[in-house]
């Protein structure tokens, strides 16, 4: 059964505890909210499955012991969290959670599989209070990164979504460097038709030059990357 430790709230900053030992899971949790953090426990990976929630989850501290070997090897050879919890993140590529391990007297090789699924720190036991602390805040802030990309990118697909085939099609001219003169001329239309084109465009992308629409653009490949 799941066990609260902590009342939630609505942001994304809970932070899940995977220990199946009560003590232990206690001991962390006293860490956390110590601190001011709000945690939620779980016994299994099943759970911690379940419990996830987009809108709230930021980090999961987790005893390295109870992943599944299977999990483990097809975490390590992704390099990528998020084709093992697929059916529970929105993008397919990426996970905005971010992982902590933890074990007693971890070996070099649990170390180096556990940094390879993307955790952002590994911890020995006995856990140090500020250990985990810092190791819990770092993953605040990179699960806020990877939103706050995310929300960009979405803003991004949407406004794109509203162009016309012609505005997308001036759009990938703009991309290759042509002037507004040379555009009319690929298209075999006017310049002021052209110009027209060109200004429908960067209204809807939000941007006011074409600098600033291949600045924009180019931003969302360096996300992507």
């Amino acid at each position: 059964m799941k066990t609260t430790m902590h009342p939630v709230s609505r942001t994304a900053n809970l932070i899940h505890i995977l220990e199946d030992n009560s003590l232990q899971k206690s001991l962390i949790a006293k860490m956390l909210t110590a601190d001011k953090m709000q945690t939620a426990g779980h016994d299994s990976w099943e759970e911690f499955h379940y419990a996830y929630s987009p809108d709230e989850s930021a980090c999961l501290v987790a005893n390295y012991n109870l992943l599944h070997p299977a999990t483990l090897d097809q975490i390590a050879e992704s390099a990528d969290l998020s084709n093992s919890l697929s059916s529970n993140f929105s993008e397919p590529n990426e996970t905005d959670i971010s992982l902590i391990f933890y074990a007693d007297r971890p070996s070099a090789h649990d170390v180096v599989r556990g940094i390879r699924s993307g955790a952002v720190d590994f911890l020995e036991k006995p856990l140090s209070a500020q250990s985990l602390v810092d190791s819990v805040r770092l993953g605040i802030r990179k699960s806020q990164e990877v939103r706050q990309k995310k929300s960009e990118r979405d803003g991004l697909r949407k406004r794109a979504a509203q162009l016309t085939r012609r505005e997308r099609e001036t759009m990938a001219l703009v991309l290759k460097g042509l002037s507004i003169k040379q555009i009319a001329s690929a298209f075999g239309i006017g310049l002021q038709t052209a110009a027209k084109h060109r200004a429908r465009l960067l209204n809807k992308m939000e941007v006011t030059s074409d600098a600033q629409l291949v600045q924009l653009l180019y931003s969302r490949r360096e996300m992507r990357a």
